[in-house]
C-alpha cells in the first residue's frame, strides 16, 4: 500500500511515520508539508535519521493519487474538514487522526470543538474507526474516522463487558 501523511511534522505525524515504516504491508511513505517543503524529514527530526529518504513535499491534487492510495490526515481540528473533500474527489481513501468526522451530529461537534463543523455529505459517509466495533464498515469505508483515545479506551472497556 502506498500512504501519505498531511501533517507529518506534528506529534501525531511523527508517530505515524514510525508505525507505518515498520508495517510489512505498507511499500510507500510521503510526507506532505506546507511550511517544510524540500525538507527531509531527518533534519527536522534526528531521532529518525534511519528515514533516509523521506522528504516532505508540497501537497498537489492533480498528482496525488498517482503517489498514495490512502492519505492519513494528521492535522489540527479544522483542517482535515477542509481538505477530505478535495481528496475523496482525487479518488484517495482518508484516515483522519482529528476528531473533524468522528461526530455525525454538527451541533453536538460545534458544542465540543468550538469551531463549525464537517459539512454534512463528509460525516454521513465517514465511518467510526474502531474496529472492535465496526469492522466490515471499515473494510469498504474511504473516510474512516480515527477514535480518539479516551472513547477507545470506554468503548472497549464497554464492549467486552
Amino acid at each position: 500500500m502506498r500512504v501519505g501523511i498531511i501533517g507529518a511534522t506534528g506529534y501525531g505525524g511523527i508517530e505515524l511515520i514510525r508505525f507505518l515504516m515498520t508495517h510489512p504491508k505498507i511499500e510507500n511513505v510521503m510526507l506532505y508539508s506546507s511550511t517544510q517543503d524540500g525538507k527531509y524529514i531527518k533534519e527536522l527530526y534526528p531521532h529518525l535519521a534511519n528515514e533516509e529518504g523521506l522528504m516532505l513535499k508540497k501537497l498537489d491534487l492533480k498528482t496525488v493519487a498517482s503517489e498514495v492510495e490512502t492519505m492519513f490526515l494528521a492535522t489540527p481540528p479544522g483542517v482535515s474538514s477542509e481538505w477530505s473533500g478535495l481528496l475523496l474527489e482525487a479518488g484517495l481513501s482518508i484516515i483522519d487522526l482529528s476528531g473533524d468526522v468522528r461526530l455525525k451530529d454538527p451541533l453536538i461537534y460545534e458544542t465540543w470543538y468550538k469551531r463549525i463543523a464537517a459539512n454534512l455529505a463528509l460525516l454521513e459517509q465517514s465511518v467510526y474507526g474502531l474496529s472492535e466495533w465496526n469492522e466490515e464498515k471499515i473494510a469498504n469505508a474511504r473516510l474512516v474516522a480515527n477514535p480518539g483515545c479516551f472513547p477507545t479506551a470506554v468503548l472497549l472497556g464497554l464492549a467486552h463487558w
